[in-house]
């Protein structure tokens, strides 16, 4: 889908910087880490997909109808919202 705005162009660390990262991240003490309620919460809402559908259709510049798309599903996080979403929006 076309966007109304750019996204920031994508920078790759330099391999030493990320050897570093990798190297912490493996000597950290796990004990350190957040653990059992302190982690975080998980909240289910069920009207969640529709206003995610609707705020990247409301995103788009015009209509997909007659197009083929290929779309990016961020390693399967958008994976339930991409059919729904260009279908919608070539009906447009």
């Amino acid at each position: 889908m076309a966007s109304n705005s750019s996204p920031p162009p994508a920078t790759k660390l330099p391999d030493a910087l990320e050897d570093e990262i990798e190297a912490a991240l493996k000597q950290r003490d796990s004990s350190l880490l957040p653990q059992g309620a302190d982690v975080g919460r998980i909240v289910h809402d069920s009207k969640a997909r529709r206003r995610y559908t609707e705020h990247l259709l409301s995103q788009a510049t015009g209509s997909l109808a007659g197009m083929k798309l290929a779309v990016d599903c961020a390693h399967g996080a958008a994976c339930e919202f991409a059919q729904s979403s260009s279908r919608s929006s070539a009906r447009r």
